[in-house]
């Protein structure tokens, strides 16, 4: 894949870096599945009807609108639903009964999907763990493989490496060249080593600034630009979901999607399709129809309870 992580600016338009760097048969690697989800390059994936992906994810949530879109053969993963909001109707219709097509499950914890994406970004085929131990996941998943010390006796399960074919990150700023900053708790996996284990790397963020301001908090740089292949800025792009220091989880939207739709068959689904992803152009379209003022509101919620970036003390 053609790309010049040395560029000067690597910004474009989402259907653009989906178009250019999502191919037929990837492995996508996903950050920030449930709170600070990619929810609009979910979506314009599904748009741009990407077929046979595997998706990678500690948690998948949103990323379950490919599941029933019909774009995914397999999921590699250690917990699909939405949390407190409701649970996963749409994964549980394609793992249990195949609709709208039958997909592979790959089962990991939370814990060793986070050591996959370490090993990948270091190198390695396996790391070394002894969490599984105990647990029935090694009857179920033959890539987990007991190894033995030989000099102290001791068992220990050889985790597999991930190394996805495109990597999408979820973060407040970059600039743009690429250098992504991100500011809060990192879910699950962090997002350094999920796009250090990828081959090609997607960063969706909510504002592009300079590259001075990038080099005033450096250590919030958890992605350095040789990384990075496409920066789209795009603002309230996690929502339904959240982003640190800039809007609040919009749980009442997100909680009439499950219960209006997505809990009423796949029919509901492909209703729900229609309108949400098909029926909209772009992100910007998206935002029209959830309304601005409605998403202006959850900024001023989050810039009340939990601040701003400026207040953030590095």
């Amino acid at each position: 894949m053609n790309s010049d992580r040395y560029a000067e600016d690597k910004r474009m338009s989402l259907k653009e870096a989906v178009s250019k760097f999502v191919k037929d048969g990837d492995k996508i690697g996903l950050h920030g599945q449930g709170y600070i989800d990619a929810v609009s390059a979910i979506s314009e994936i599904g748009r741009q009807k990407k077929r046979n992906l595997t998706v990678a994810a500690n948690i998948i949530t949103h990323a379950e609108l490919l599941i029933g879109l019909g774009c995914v053969k397999k999921i590699e993963f250690s917990y699909v639903g939405h949390g407190l909001v409701g649970p996963t109707y749409v994964g549980r219709r394609a793992i249990e009964e195949g609709i709208p097509k039958p997909i592979e499950i790959e089962e990991y914890t939370n814990y060793t999907m986070a050591l996959r994406f370490l090993a990948g970004s270091m190198g390695v085929p396996y790391m070394l763990t002894k969490s599984v131990l105990g647990s029935d996941l090694l009857k179920v998943n033959k890539k987990l493989k007991l190894f033995t010390d030989e000099e102290t006796g001791e068992q220990y399960v050889m985790v597999p490496a991930v190394n996805p074919d495109v990597a999408i990150i979820s973060a407040q700023r970059a600039d743009t060249r690429g250098n992504v900053q991100f500011f809060g708790i990192s879910p699950s996996c962090t997002i350094g080593d999920l796009a250090r284990a990828s081959k090609r790397v997607i960063a969706l963020v909510e504002e592009v600034v300079s590259f001075e301001e990038i080099r005033r908090l450096p250590n919030a740089t958890m992605v350095p630009f040789y990384c990075v292949d496409a920066v789209c800025e795009l603002p309230y792009f996690a929502h339904p979901a959240l982003m640190y220091y800039y809007y609040i989880y919009d749980i009442p939207m997100h909680l009439s999607w499950i219960r209006d739709y997505w809990s009423k068959g796949h029919d509901g689904f492909l209703k729900w399709a229609d309108e949400w992803i098909y029926g909209i152009e772009d992100h910007y379209e998206y935002c029209n129809r959830v309304g601005w003022e409605r998403l202006h509101k959850l900024t001023q919620l989050s810039r009340r309870f939990v601040g701003t970036i400026e207040s953030v003390k590095m």
